[in-house]
């Protein structure tokens, strides 16, 4: 196989890329009191590690850091690439192809990740002009549950309403996507405590 391990770090989804090997070392991007530490010692021997073990014998590819998650997407589902690091969209992905997938840890420097990636998108809208009751109305339509499951589906992602979330659990036709659904309450997310989104 030309590709052993899919690791894209490249543009588009490097912030939870570098948070899911950062966390496989056993740290993060932010220390115990919720500020960036990006260049902890722990960190820095993880990258250390990632860039012996698997750049440096090719084992990611030619050009880990040009590659990104939809083009490692893509070469899982020509067969040229193994070990995957991706999100749950891929499971339908790799289905549609004829590829059976497991789910599995990062591996990490000392063994296999105990932690799991979570990434948080966040919808806005602005104070000003006098909108308030017309925003919270859009708001309210948007996370209804039928909204919810229909953009997840589309989308393969999770959901955001605890309602929709326990009719994920229960339909057959989300399987795939319950394993993911059941980590997500201990997720690790990028951001300080502090700090909204996932700006890392």
């Amino acid at each position: 196989m030309p590709v052993p391990c899919g690791l894209p770090p490249g543009a588009g989804e490097f912030p939870p890329e570098t948070l899911d090997w950062l966390l496989s070392g056993g740290e993060g991007c932010t220390d115990e009191a919720g500020r960036y530490a990006f260049d902890s010692p722990e960190n820095l021997r993880t990258l250390d590690w990632i860039g012996h073990q698997l750049v440096r014998p090719v084992l990611s590819g030619p050009d880990p850091v040009g590659t990104d998650r939809q083009e490692a997407y893509d070469s899982l589902t020509r067969g040229e690439t193994g070990i995957p690091d991706g999100d749950p969209s891929l499971m339908r992905r790799a289905g549609s192809s004829g590829i059976r997938l497991a789910v599995a840890p990062v591996p990490g420097r000392t063994g296999p990740s105990r932690a799991v990636t979570g990434v948080t998108d966040w919808m806005m809208a602005p104070k000003q002009n006098g909108h308030r009751r017309q925003v919270g109305t859009f708001l309210k339509s948007v996370y209804q549950d039928a909204h919810v499951q229909a953009f997840a589906d589309r989308h393969d992602t999770l959901l955001v309403a605890a309602t929709a979330a326990g009719a994920m659990s229960a339909g057959r036709a989300r399987k795939p996507l319950q394993v993911c659904l059941g980590q997500l309450p201990s997720a690790r997310f990028c951001a300080p405590a502090s700090a909204p989104g996932d700006p890392c």
